[in-house]
């Protein structure tokens, strides 16, 4: 089930005022879990899925889960090729089968 959306963006004149793409994932996830009228969602995070970007974070899913409180939770990085779906489909399937409670799927660019 999924309980909460949102998507985060900025459109800057300045660069060097600009959010980069872990702070736009970390703003998206906050307004999930308050989508979710469970803003307390975002630290019981247990599982982390973020789709490569063009960022050099070698774990940014890590970055994400700690930002959030979450930094226990077991952070995954789909490679560039993979169906973007298939990040929804993993944290669906690890929820149906009770491995996990709470998982969070999560994704961001910042580019000028």
């Amino acid at each position: 089930m999924i309980v909460g959306v949102a998507a985060a963006s900025q459109r800057l004149d300045d660069p060097f005022a600009a959010h980069d793409a872990i702070d736009l994932m970390v703003t998206a996830a906050r307004a999930a879990a308050a989508d979710s009228a469970s803003p307390s969602l975002a630290a019981a995070v247990q599982w982390v899925g973020v789709p490569a970007g063009t960022w050099l974070h070698p774990d940014a899913a890590r970055l994400v889960a700690e930002a959030l409180g979450a930094g226990d939770a077991h952070t995954v990085r789909a490679e560039l090729g993979v169906l973007q779906t298939t990040l929804v489909n993993t944290a669906a399937a690890k929820v149906a089968a009770g491995e996990l409670d709470v998982t969070l799927v999560v994704g961001g660019e910042a580019k000028y």
